[in-house]
């Protein structure tokens, strides 16, 4: 089954027990060699190609915890791997001393340090996945729930502290300078909802009244932009797939009942973009003709280029914020296969948060793609967001509405929350 060739994938490829995280990628079969690539302490607290650590193998680890996390509950899968993984995020939320900032991830090489630049796609990743674990997912160990509960306050509470107007609404870096893609109010359209979400989320984890009041402060305005979303030339599908997550949370949660026909309105239409963004995708990998399975190089060893906030309008390179944000050149023989896997799966994802069905030539065709690949060969993280996409959208719209609805009465969900919005 495919499902679970590309589970097998990600647990014995990507995820590495000593830390609990899940990498970008591996550079080599050899288990003990996989994760060489990985920054060591001088590179991290250096910043070292850059303060967000793109490229260099762990910079999305919390977003790979959060994903994972929401396709375990789906699917009912390992309670106690999912108990690893939530304390993996744990490391990540903890362990740098400023309690509540999501760092990206943590090196098995390094596991005392981590880059000073988080993300906004970090923070919406890890509250998401803490959230289904919380209230979704009632076979994980009791203390791993009251675990989500605590992060999912440390994670507000710093937001609170951090995204104020003196801060540019920024969630700023560990070193206290101004962050980049951190920004969390006065945004993108498909951004403007991370900040309620995350407040909504630990009023659910703590039934703490200001965290709803902070949620509702946001949310109206929030809402009214992300209707302004549209299907732009700029698409990029791994933060769109996260604006989608961002609405779910709000929408399922049950706790803004004047606002979810908006919310769905927000949801199917975005859902249309994925699925037409899917469509394209089928299209593009049936004509690649490259190897599904080829490994990523180390990241020292190649090209880099500068991000675009490190160069001048006059061309030149500029410190950004004292740092320069140089970022790793991925060999195309190693990007294209495992871009391709993950468009496929967030678009997957984003069209089954709109409530839109898979239609039967699609899956068809989806289908016979994916039985041609060797997922055991594949060394990215492209995979994760694709069984997500593929856990996701095999649950139609009604089916998981009523899940969703049953297991929140399961563990009276609606009791604390709902008395306490009257």
């Amino acid at each position: 089954m495919i499902q679970n060739d590309i589970l097998r994938q990600v647990r014995e490829t990507l995820y590495c027990p000593e830390t609990g995280l899940i990498y970008d990628y591996v550079t080599s079969r050899e288990p003990a060699q996989r994760f060489a690539h990985l920054p060591c302490r001088a590179e991290v607290e250096a910043n070292l190609p850059n303060p967000c650590g793109w490229g260099t193998g762990m910079e999305d680890c919390a977003i790979n915890a959060g994903t994972m996390l929401d396709t375990l509950w789906r699917i009912d899968g390992d309670p106690l791997w999912a108990a690893r993984l939530v304390d993996g995020m744990e490391r990540c939320i903890t362990l740098h001393g400023r309690n509540g900032f999501v760092a990206r991830g943590f090196s098995v090489r390094a596991p005392e340090v981590c880059y000073s630049n988080s993300s906004r796609d970090q923070f919406t990743l890890a509250v998401y996945g803490l959230w289904r674990v919380l209230r979704f997912f009632p076979t994980v160990p009791d203390s791993t729930r009251e675990k989500a509960a605590v992060l999912l306050k440390a994670i507000a509470e710093d937001c609170r502290t951090h995204v104020t107007p003196e801060n540019h609404f920024n969630l700023m870096r560990l070193d206290g300078r101004e962050a980049l893609v951190s920004k969390m109010w006065e945004c993108d359209d498909h951004e403007a909802l991370r900040l309620p979400m995350i407040y909504a989320a630990a009023f659910i984890a703590t039934g703490e009244r200001e965290w709803l009041e902070e949620a509702k402060r946001f949310l109206g305005p929030g809402v009214e932009q992300s209707m302004r979303m549209h299907n732009r030339d700029s698409w990029w599908d791994l933060p769109i797939a996260q604006m989608q997550f961002s609405l779910l949370l709000l929408r399922e949660c049950g706790l803004f009942p004047e606002k979810e026909a908006q919310l769905d309105q927000v949801l199917a239409r975005t859902g249309e973009f994925g699925l037409s963004h899917l469509e394209s995708t089928i299209a593009e990998a049936e004509k690649f003709t490259g190897e599904w399975g080829v490994l990523n190089a180390n990241w020292r060893r190649g090209r880099f280029s500068l991000h675009p906030d490190s160069i001048s309008d006059n061309g030149f390179c500029i410190a950004c914020q004292g740092n320069m944000y140089a970022t790793p050149v991925f060999p195309l023989s190693y990007l294209e296969p495992n871009t391709l896997l993950r468009r496929l799966g967030c678009s997957l994802a984003i069209m089954a948060a709109g409530r839109l069905a898979l239609p039967d030539e699609l899956r068809h065709r989806l289908k016979t793609l994916l039985n041609n690949i060797d997922f055991s060969r594949c060394g990215g993280d492209g995979t994760v967001k694709l069984l997500h996409g593929l856990v996701v959208a095999e649950v139609s719209c009604d089916t998981k509405d009523m899940f969703i609805r049953e297991r929140m009465h399961h563990e009276n969900l609606s009791t604390a929350c709902f008395e306490a919005t009257l």
